[in-house]
């Protein structure tokens, strides 16, 4: 009668043990395929496959048969220059408007077709460039992210082997000496990096 006890706190500290063990199983699945979005998401909080990884995925605009779906790059096959459209000289006019508010995405929407470019390009460890054209892997970001983007631009080159290059969103009145910032970093540490900027005016036109 004496050894009750001890059969009892042993069967409790096994049960425990399991229930920890199962508990590491579990989060490991989780924190596995779902940080690597190669399963379906249990909130919906992201679509299965869209940052490249595929392995639990069904069919979808990211993934065919367990594969990302291969998205090749069209080349550009004129001559046409994207200064014709944005230039900075027609910032001169803008006066910014924060009752405009516009996404990333939707000034790489409106970019990127123009230079004839392929829009959130994947590369071989899963990133993806914002806009990928025959000459340029180009990253998009706000005026305040000019250091990010410089960081960006730089790594995506350092992956295709194009150009790296930066279309600065001018969205807020200190964007201009933003404007100003990347393109002394870039000058003084004489980076291989084009410059481009568009506005909520150019979106409107």
């Amino acid at each position: 009668m004496k050894t009750k006890p001890f059969t009892f706190l042993r069967a409790l500290t096994f049960l425990f043990l399991f229930s920890g063990f199962y508990a590491v199983i579990a989060e490991a699945h989780r924190s596995g395929c779902h940080r690597w979005h190669s399963c379906p998401s249990d909130s919906g909080s992201y679509i299965c496959g869209d940052i490249g990884y595929c392995s639990g995925c069904p069919d979808n605009q990211f993934c065919e048969g367990g594969q990302p779906v291969s998205r090749s790059l069209e080349p550009n096959k004129s001559n046409e220059s994207f200064e014709s459209y944005i230039k900075e000289n027609s910032l001169n006019n803008f006066t910014p408007n924060k009752a405009i508010k516009y996404r990333e995405a939707d000034y790489v929407d409106y970019a990127c077709p123009k230079m004839k470019g392929v829009i959130e390009f994947s590369l071989d460890d899963g990133s993806r460039v914002d806009c990928e054209t025959d000459t340029h892997s180009i990253e998009f970001d706000f005026g305040k992210k000019w250091a990010e983007a410089i960081g960006q631009a730089l790594y995506y080159s350092s992956k295709t082997g194009k150009q790296a290059g930066i279309f600065l969103i001018i969205a807020e009145n200190n964007d201009r000496n933003n404007l100003r910032k990347i393109k002394r970093v870039i000058k003084e540490k004489n980076m291989n990096i084009k410059i481009w900027t568009i506005s909520p005016e150019d979106l409107k036109n």
